[in-house]
């Protein structure tokens, strides 16, 4: 059995530019909030949101958060214990972090 040969680390040297990344992914936190409640199921459509937070825990196959194809920025995201975050096409999620 032969020895197994090192990988050098990192494996990609630049990987925001091998990946066509943005340079920063910054945005200022504005916008409505997005909730959807117990048991409940909203659309959304792409822009920049607040505070989205999909209840989940109810009972039936509600609480779902079903996204339009788009770009979507959220300042806050909190799925809870059963809730489901879908999208009806190619959709880009960037969570801004708050200063």
């Amino acid at each position: 059995m032969r020895p197994a040969t090192p990988v050098a680390i990192p494996v990609v040297a630049n990987l925001r530019s091998a990946c066509g990344f943005p340079s920063d992914f910054r945005t200022v936190c504005s916008g409505p909030n997005l909730t959807v409640g117990h048991d409940g199921a909203e659309n959304a459509t792409p822009g920049t949101y607040n505070v989205v937070d999909v209840a989940g825990g109810g009972r039936g196959p509600g609480f779902a958060l079903i996204l339009a194809p788009g770009t979507y920025t959220f300042c806050s995201l909190r799925l809870g214990r059963s809730a489901a975050l879908l999208a009806s096409g190619p959709v880009t999620i960037n969570i801004a972090s708050r200063p």
